[in-house]
């Protein structure tokens, strides 16, 4: 039976719960389902898959800093004109906005979904723990981020489930064949070992620490580089300012935001997460999709992805001597032992992060 699914975002940028939405969003379509997007502030990235999917996107204007009265009005004449099944919010803002309109909106179902570990303290975390209880269920994308707001009692247990992120393999594996012309893009050889690292750069991602903790292993692996990928977002300067002779030599790269990250993957040997904090990184399950080696900092959903080592190297602190290690742990493994890892990332991803099996959760969660 088709439903009507209003999905509101805080915005359409390039990040990891963007792209989730979008994806939900566009299989929810080709089931048959009836979807619209509301974002709240006016950035997107995504215009052109937008158009070529055919989906419908609307733009509230509401500020980064504050959500006015006005924005707040035409949002609910919105919901109301629209008259969803279930209304679906995702990210701080969007979830502020759509749990504190609720008694207007006359929907019988409101779904939020808590995308990465919410913060230790600060208006945020109070905010969410004080309308917690308005939404039918909060949906989170790993067990430790959900386990975590449970523990310090900012959700109910009973009201709370883990939907995984969903990645397509298709336009991974189809991607494989661009890697002779990736590297030469990048300026490096067949015979040079290529990390990449790819997120928005924000402090939260910590890239500072990662471009050192390459620095530390630099001497000792002459034929290593590191190439970044991501939206700037103010801190490039301060990532730059790490190991300039490295940048000035071409070994470390960043390569800006990139819209073909399967291709960019294709590219690399082995790929490096360095993050303070996360949710379940989609950029981690492409790279073990793409059949990459993975270093990855032990943060929130993180810990299941890499399995205490079983499926990748584990950072254990978020520190460039950490991840330095786990760099260099990776390295110095046999072939055998990459390989071993590798397989094992792959046989989970397609047990638990396949579209389908993801699909048919939300479908449940959504519409009972």
């Amino acid at each position: 039976m088709s439903q009507r699914v209003l999905m509101v975002c805080t915005g359409l940028g390039r990040g990891g719960a963007e792209t989730q939405l979008l994806r939900l969003a566009r299989a929810l379509q080709r089931k048959g389902h009836e979807v619209r997007i509301l974002s709240l502030i006016a950035h997107n990235a995504w215009s052109e898959e937008i158009a070529e999917w055919g989906l419908h996107v609307e733009v509230l204007g509401v500020s980064k800093r504050r959500i006015p009265l006005r924005p707040v009005a035409r949002f609910v004449d919105r919901v109301r004109a629209f008259r969803p099944d279930v209304v679906l919010s995702f990210l701080f803002g969007a979830n502020t906005l759509v749990q504190a309109s609720r008694p207007l909106l006359r929907s019988p179902r409101v779904v939020s979904s808590i995308r990465s570990v919410i913060p230790a303290d600060g208006a945020q975390p109070r905010m969410m723990r004080a309308l917690s209880s308005v939404p039918d269920l909060t949906v989170f994308n790993s067990v430790a981020v959900m386990d975590d707001a449970v523990a310090r009692g900012i959700y109910r247990a009973d009201r709370s489930v883990v939907i995984r992120n969903a990645v397509d393999p298709a336009p991974i594996v189809a991607a494989r064949d661009a890697r002779e012309a990736v590297r030469q893009e990048w300026g490096v050889s067949a015979d040079d070992w290529v990390w990449l690292a790819v997120g928005n750069v924000r402090p939260v991602k910590n890239y500072p620490a990662l471009v050192s903790a390459f620095a530390s292993l630099a001497e000792a692996h002459p034929r290593a580089v590191l190439r970044i990928v991501g939206k700037p977002y103010g801190d490039v300067a301060r990532m730059k300012a790490v190991a300039p002779d490295l940048w000035a030599s071409g070994r470390v790269a960043y390569l800006g935001q990139r819209t073909d990250v399967p291709r960019q993957l294709a590219g690399a040997d082995a790929y490096v997460l360095s993050s303070q904090h996360e949710g379940s990184p989609n950029t981690v399950i492409e790279a073990m999709t793409a059949g990459l080696p993975v270093v990855a900092t032990e943060v929130g959903g993180v810990t299941e992805l890499l399995d205490g080592g079983a499926r990748g190297w584990p950072a254990r602190a978020s520190t460039a001597a950490a991840i330095a290690d786990s760099m260099a742990a990776l390295m110095h493994a046999p072939e055998s032992a990459r390989a071993a890892r590798v397989s094992s990332a792959q046989r989970y991803l397609a047990s638990v992060h396949a579209p389908a099996p993801v699909l048919s959760e939300w479908e449940r969660v959504l519409f009972g």
